[in-house]
């Protein structure tokens, strides 16, 4: 039952939440390898970490539909061709000003949306909501990361608001996968 749900959630239009798919696999911080804890327990935008590790990064849009305001995107973010992290993206149009959200509808665009709003001076901040493990076989939404399915894959959820902010701008999950 969870492998076909996970496999509708890859489908544009489904309406399952990725929240409730998420569930079972959710994990206490302390069970994280260190050099996972490392790159997904902090405040800071996910893509200023990964510039640190791994250099120059660019999204490549999997799927990006418009539902009534929320931009949904599956994306890969890579660095030379290699798939870094895969991320699901719920970004709340509505919070956002008019030139962000065109840069975000643009199909051409390929900065991550942290480094959108760093370029216009944006200041947001981060709250980690949960950790994630999830083992093969119960990983197959993620086929199309690049990822070996075969290996454990790990994740997080977190949500960005603006600096002042009370109201998140986005949510985001980010899965990621040791020696990927």
């Amino acid at each position: 039952m969870i492998v076909n749900n996970l496999n509708l959630l890859s489908k544009p239009d489904s309406n399952l939440l990725i929240e409730d798919l998420l569930r079972p696999f959710k994990i206490n911080i302390n069970y994280l390898p260190k050099a996972i804890r490392e790159l997904f327990d902090h405040q800071e935008k996910m893509s200023n970490v990964l510039r640190r590790r791994v250099g120059e990064i660019e999204v490549e849009k999997i799927s990006q539909e418009n539902r009534h305001g929320t931009l949904m995107r599956f994306v890969k973010i890579k660095n030379q061709k290699k798939c870094v992290i895969f991320a699901f993206i719920k970004i709340y149009l509505n919070e956002l000003n008019p030139e962000i959200t065109r840069r975000l509808l643009d199909p051409e665009e390929k900065k991550p949306f942290g480094i959108i709003l760093e370029e216009k001076n944006i200041k947001t901040k981060g709250e980690v909501k949960e950790f994630y493990r999830i083992n093969p076989p119960y990983n197959k939404f993620l086929a199309r990361s690049d990822f070996n399915l075969e290996k454990v894959i790990w994740g997080r959820k977190n949500l960005m608001y603006y600096s002042l902010g009370t109201r998140p701008i986005a949510e985001v999950f980010e899965f990621y996968q040791e020696n990927s």
